[in-house]
């Protein structure tokens, strides 16, 4: 996810230090200051006695705030209140409307601002260096959040260095959680690593357990990507643990749903699942409506996995309706691949397994009901294709591309599979420069990757991605190990030294292989509807 938070949390609920109190609320409307509270007061106010910018509806709130964070802020608050008219009104007004547009992650409204925050910053570069780092740290996550990482990398080091020579360590943190998480976006886990440990330094040095909470969530999903899910479980419990402490409901459903994707990965996918309910329960009771569907992509994918797939149909259809309410796009695309993958192992089972179709397609030999169902899969499939399309998802379309050819050799249709099988081949060796193979992102052509041995032409961020590209399942149609070879050959095609039709006997003797239901035949499944191996 851009900017290395996660999609179920998203970035931190913070406002700007400098920013006059009570610049983000309307004049008689106060929310109680305990995060995990905020509820909308009303007169009389318990207010801070120390920085006067913070209210509270009990005491017990003020108590509970003050050991989650606010003991570190007050001061500084104080302090910045006793200087807040080396601003000018202007400038007043930018760093107000700075902090709504972070606040409300309006990130292109935030980073269209950036000419004008740097030309404000160079004038208070001297007698305002935290304003200056603190508002880098807020461009910098707008970039990352655009997924645009060169330029946030370049604000968070601009950043980091006010910070560090003003001694503010809030900002150095706010930096090194905007760099960790740019770094993990462009799959160089290991610095993205070095950058939290040092944010989580910060936050124990601090006693911030929030920061702490944070920064272990982020490390734990560095790890999860490296494929050392133990450490990864390790870190996610030591979040949960705090966010208990904390009473913070929101990132307790974050954190359940972040165990539950390192069970999946484990293949424990009754465990998986038992935390990705608790996660679901959560996430509806505060109203995540994001996270919701992440998580229901969980369950489907688990249930997927051990041939549930009316309890997987029901999650991926719940979800659809999410990402249809949010219009949350690249979402879409995905739940529809899901769809038509479930739906037709559902028919794989249901039916007998009509894998000897593989060996002499045709259609007259399904069922009716096998054809409805290949149908009503197709028809996902070309849905998430059009959505792809639409909104620039190379890696979506070419899986959608690729299940389409499978599904059409099944029911009969050899030709049409043929096209579609060789239209796959060329997107993927056109795209291949541009695009990681193991975690589906593109990449500028600064980022350094890995190029297959085997075909020459996929790429990988790094040897990690290489091997998540050859696992099994989710919305993927086949492994990479699976279709190496046949790349190699299309290679040749495309510098002239073969011609497509030389290649029709390789492209069918690979479609009778019947290597989509060996890469998303269930788990546990019985001798009639095949094993993985």
């Amino acid at each position: 996810v851009p900017g290395g938070y996660d999609r179920v949390k998203g970035p931190p609920e913070v406002q700007l230090r400098w920013l006059p109190g009570g610049a983000m609320a309307a004049p008689d409307v106060h929310l109680c200051g305990n995060i995990c509270c905020g509820v909308v007061l009303s007169a009389p106010l318990l207010r801070c006695s120390k920085c006067h910018r913070v209210c509270y509806c009990c005491r017990a709130c003020q108590t509970q705030a003050w050991k989650a964070g606010h003991k570190r802020d007050c001061g500084q608050v104080a302090a910045v209140r006793r200087v807040q008219g080396e601003l000018t009104n202007r400038q007043k007004e930018l760093c107000i409307k700075v902090n709504n547009l972070y606040t409300a992650r309006n990130w292109r409204g935030l980073v269209a601002l950036e000419a004008t925050v740097r030309a404000a910053a160079a004038q208070l570069r001297e007698t305002r260096p935290d304003f200056i780092a603190e508002i880098y740290g807020m461009l910098g996550t707008g970039c990352s959040q655009l997924g645009q990482y060169t330029e946030a990398i370049e604000l968070s080091e601009q950043g980091l260095a006010i910070a560090v020579e003003a001694g503010d360590r809030l900002g150095e943190r706010r930096a090194y959680i905007t760099l960790g998480g740019c770094y993990k976006q462009l799959g160089q886990y290991a610095k993205a690593i070095k950058l939290h440990e040092q944010s989580l330094a910060i936050s124990e040095e601090m006693s911030d357990r929030a920061g702490q909470g944070v920064t272990c969530s982020d490390l734990g999903c560095c790890y999860e990507k490296l494929g050392q899910y133990d450490t990864a479980i390790d870190l996610h419990e030591q979040c949960l643990k705090i966010k208990e402490e904390m009473g913070d409901r929101a990132s307790q459903g974050a954190t359940f749903s972040n165990l539950g994707v390192c069970y999946e990965s484990l293949q424990q996918y009754d465990t998986a699942i038992g935390l990705l309910e608790k996660a679901k329960l959560i996430l509806q009771e505060v109203g995540n409506r994001v996270g919701e569907a992440q998580t229901l992509a969980g369950l489907g994918r688990c249930k997927t996995a051990l041939g549930k797939y009316a309890q997987a149909i029901t999650c991926h259809t719940e979800q659809w309706a999410i990402t249809q309410e949010l219009d949350l796009e690249p979402d879409q695309t995905s739940v529809a691949l899901y769809l038509g993958v479930v739906v037709w192992a559902q028919a794989r089972v249901e039916h007998g397994n009509a894998a000897t179709a593989f060996t002499t397609p045709s259609a007259s030999g399904h069922p009716a009901a096998y054809m409805d169902s290949m149908r009503d899969a197709a028809q996902w499939f070309r849905t998430a294709s059009c959505l792809a399309q639409t909104h620039g998802f190379v890696c979506e379309n070419e899986s959608a591309q690729l299940h389409l050819s499978f599904l059409a050799f099944d029911t009969g249709k050899e030709e049409e599979a043929l096209v579609l099988l060789k239209e796959y081949l060329q997107a993927q060796v056109d795209s291949a420069r541009s695009f990681c193979r193991g975690c589906c992102q593109q990449r500028g052509d600064d980022a350094p990757m890995l190029t297959c041995g085997g075909c020459s032409v996929a790429r990988f961020c790094n040897e990690d991605h290489q091997r998540m590209a050859s696992k099994k399942g989710g919305r993927k149609p086949v492994r990479h190990k699976d279709v190496c070879s046949l790349l190699r050959k299309w290679r040749q095609v495309v510098k002239g030294k073969a011609t497509a039709e030389s290649c029709s006997p390789d492209l069918l003797a690979f479609l009778r292989r019947d290597l989509w239901w060996r890469c998303h035949a269930p788990v546990a499944a019985d001798s009639g509807a095949g094993a993985r191996d």
